[in-house]
C-alpha cells in the first residue's frame, strides 16, 4: 500500500511540473508572438552604439590615461564622474521629464550621448576625459531610466517579469563583442609601450649615475637608447609619449576617440530609420521630410504620415493613436 501511495503521489507531482511547465513555454511563446516584445528588443540593439561607451569608460579610458600621461593620471578621479552624475541626476531628470513622451526624452538622450566622445576628439587629456564623462552621463540619464519605463509600459498585464526577461535575454550576446571591440581599440589606436616599463609594469623614469633609466621600484627596462638633456643626462620617460621611438610608429591619439565616436553615431541613426517600428509598431518605407526632421530631433509625436508595407499604391495611412497630427 505504501508503494502504491508513494508511485501514485510521484505521478501527480510529474503531472502537475509537466503542466507547469507547458503554462510557461505557452506564456513564452505567446509573449514572444507579441509586436511589444520585438520593438523592446529592437531599441535595445539600436543603443548598442552608445551603451557600449560604458565599456570604454571601464577599459579603455583608464589605459588610455595611464600610457599617454603616465602612473600619476587621475584615472579613478576621472572615473567617478559618471558615478556621481548616475546617482544624483536620474531623480532630477525625472521630475522634469516624468510627461514628456518617451520617444522625446530617449531620442535627444541618445544623440547627447552618442555625440560626448567630441570631448576627447578635440583635447585628449585628463580634462577632456572629465568632460566626456559629464556629457555622456548628461545623455545617459535621458534616456537609459526612460527606456527601461517605457519596456515595462509594453509588457502584457501579469507577464511583466518574463516580458523584461526576454527583453533582457540579448545581454548575454551583447557583452562579449562590446569587450572584444574594446580590446581591438587598445591594442590597434591605444598601443603599449612595454620596452620602457620594468617587469611589473611601472615606467623606467628614474635616472641613475651611469644615464639609465629605471623604475621607482629599481626595475630595469628593455630600451637602452635613452635621450640626453643639455647636461647629457639621460631624459628617463614617465609615460609612453616620451619613450624613444614611440610616437614614430603610434597613431594620433584622437583617432581611437574619432573611432568611438563614429561608432556611438550608429545607435542616433538607427533610432531615428527605425522610429516609426519602435514607437508605433509600423514599418515605415517612407516618410515626409518634415517628419523625419521631427524623428531626428525627438520632436515628433506619435502617429504621424508613414507609408506603409501593405500600401501598394502609396497611399498614406494616419496613425493617430493620441490624436495629434505629428
Amino acid at each position: 500500500r505504501g508503494a502504491k501511495e508513494t508511485e501514485r503521489g510521484a505521478k501527480e507531482l510529474w503531472r502537475a511540473a509537466t503542466a507547469k511547465w507547458r503554462g510557461a513555454r505557452n506564456d513564452v511563446a505567446a509573449t514572444l508572438r507579441t509586436s511589444e516584445i520585438w520593438r523592446v528588443m529592437a531599441l535595445s540593439l539600436c543603443v548598442f552604439g552608445v551603451a557600449k561607451q560604458w565599456t570604454e569608460v571601464d577599459q579603455l579610458l583608464p589605459p588610455f590615461l595611464e600610457r599617454q600621461f603616465g602612473e600619476g593620471a587621475p584615472i579613478f578621479l576621472v572615473h567617478s564622474v559618471g558615478l556621481w552624475g548616475c546617482v544624483f541626476s536620474p531623480p532630477l531628470v525625472a521630475a522634469f521629464t516624468s510627461d514628456v513622451e518617451a520617444f522625446r526624452v530617449i531620442v535627444p538622450g541618445v544623440w547627447i550621448m552618442a555625440l560626448s566622445p567630441i570631448a576627447l576628439v578635440v583635447s585628449p587629456s585628463a580634462s577632456g576625459a572629465v568632460a566626456w564623462e559629464a556629457w555622456l552621463t548628461a545623455g545617459e540619464v535621458l534616456w537609459s531610466p526612460r527606456q527601461q519605463a517605457w519596456a515595462i509600459s509594453l509588457a502584457p498585464a501579469g507577464r511583466e517579469g518574463l516580458f523584461m526577461a526576454l527583453s533582457s535575454l540579448k545581454d548575454l550576446f551583447l557583452a562579449w563583442p562590446s569587450t572584444l571591440l574594446v580590446g581591438w581599440l587598445n591594442r590597434t589606436f591605444n598601443p603599449n609601450c612595454p620596452k620602457c616599463r620594468d617587469a611589473l609594469g611601472r615606467f623606467c623614469a628614474v635616472a641613475t649615475a651611469s644615464n639609465t633609466c629605471e623604475s621607482a621600484a629599481g626595475g630595469t627596462c628593455a630600451a637602452s637608447d635613452w635621450a640626453l638633456d643639455a647636461a647629457g643626462r639621460a631624459r628617463c620617460p614617465d609615460a609612453c609619449p616620451a619613450c624613444p621611438g614611440f610616437l614614430d610608429s603610434s597613431p594620433d591619439p584622437r583617432q581611437v576617440w574619432l573611432v568611438v565616436l563614429a561608432l556611438s553615431l550608429t545607435s542616433p541613426l538607427l533610432i531615428v530609420a527605425g522610429l516609426p517600428f519602435l514607437r508605433d509598431g509600423v514599418v515605415a518605407c517612407r516618410r515626409s521630410p518634415r517628419r523625419l526632421l521631427a524623428d531626428v530631433c525627438g520632436t515628433s509625436a506619435r502617429g504621424g504620415d508613414v507609408v506603409g508595407p501593405d500600401d501598394d499604391k502609396g497611399e498614406v495611412r494616419r496613425l493617430l493613436d493620441d490624436g495629434d497630427e505629428g
